[in-house]
C-alpha cells in the first residue's frame, strides 16, 4: 500500500521557513534602527522631506520652462528629429522595446524590493527605507509633471503604437528618471565600498549608459520627445542627489560593528 501523506504536513515546513525569515528580517531591521542615534534618524527624515519639496518645485519649474520654449517654437525641431531618428537609427522598433526595458517599473520594483530586503537583513534599515521610499516618492514628481502639462506623446512613430491616445502625458520621462534613481542608489552603495577612483568612475559610467540606453529606446519607440528625456534625467538626478545626501547623513550615526 502507498503511504498516506498529509498535504498540510508537506506545506508546513515551507510556510514556517517563510515566517522564520520574515521574523528574522524584522528583527534585523529593529536591531539596525536601534544602532542609529535619534539625531541622525531625524536628520535623514528632514533631508528626505526637504528634498521631496525641492523635487516637486524643480518639476514645476521644468514644466514652465519647457512649455514656454514650446510656445515660442523653440522645440519645433523635436518632430523632424524624431522622424529622422526613426529612419536613420540602426535600432529597429522591436529592439527599442528591449532597450527601454531596464527602466520599466515591472523590472525596477522587484530590483528595489530585493535590494531593500538585503539591506534590511544586513541591519541597514536606512538603506532599505531610502530605496523603497526614494523610488516610490519619485512618482509624485513625475505624476505632477504629467498633471500640470498634458503634453501629448509623439504619435507619428510606428503609427503611434507606443503612444496611444489614452496613455499618460509625455513630460517628463518616467522611465529615465526611474532608471537614474533605482540604479543610481545601487551605484551609491557600490562606490561606498571602494576606494578606487577607476571603479567609481566605471560605476557612474554604467549608470549614465543605462540612462542613455533607456532614453534612446523611449525616443525610438515614439513614447517621448527629446525634451521629455532630458527632463526625466534632471528630475532623476536631482532626487538621487538628495537621496544620497540623506542616506549619508543618516548613516553617520550608525554604530559600526
Amino acid at each position: 500500500m502507498r503511504p498516506v501523506t498529509d498535504e498540510r504536513a508537506t506545506k508546513q515546513p515551507a510556510e514556517w521557513h517563510i515566517v522564520h525569515v520574515l521574523r528574522r528580517t524584522l528583527w534585523h531591521i529593529d536591531e539596525g534602527w536601534d544602532a542609529i542615534d535619534g539625531r541622525h534618524q531625524r536628520r535623514w527624515f528632514a533631508i528626505m522631506l526637504f528634498g521631496l519639496v525641492a523635487l516637486l518645485a524643480v518639476t514645476c519649474a521644468l514644466v514652465f520652462v519647457a512649455r514656454t520654449l514650446e510656445e515660442r517654437g523653440l522645440l519645433a525641431w523635436e518632430r523632424p528629429f524624431l522622424e529622422w531618428f526613426a529612419q536613420a537609427s540602426p535600432v529597429p522598433f522591436s529592439w527599442a522595446i528591449w532597450l527601454e526595458s531596464p527602466g520599466n517599473a515591472i523590472i525596477l520594483w522587484p530590483l528595489v524590493l530585493a535590494s531593500a530586503g538585503i539591506a534590511a537583513w544586513r541591519r541597514r534599515p536606512l538603506v532599505a527605507l531610502t530605496l523603497v521610499a526614494g523610488f516610490a516618492l519619485l512618482d509624485a514628481a513625475v505624476v505632477l509633471g504629467w498633471t500640470i502639462w498634458k503634453r501629448a506623446r509623439p504619435d507619428f512613430i510606428a503609427g503611434g503604437a507606443a503612444s496611444p491616445s489614452d496613455s499618460f502625458s509625455a513630460f517628463p520621462s518616467g522611465h529615465v528618471s526611474q532608471t537614474i534613481v533605482a540604479y543610481g542608489l545601487l551605484v551609491l552603495l557600490w562606490v561606498e565600498q571602494t576606494q578606487s577612483k577607476g571603479e567609481r568612475a566605471f560605476a557612474w559610467s554604467v549608470l549614465a549608459l543605462l540612462a542613455a540606453i533607456v532614453g534612446v529606446g523611449r525616443m525610438r519607440l515614439g513614447a517621448h520627445w527629446p525634451s521629455d528625456v532630458v527632463a526625466g534625467a534632471i528630475v532623476g538626478g536631482f532626487w538621487l542627489f538628495f537621496l544620497g545626501r540623506a542616506l549619508r547623513r543618516g548613516e553617520e550615526g550608525r554604530a559600526r560593528p
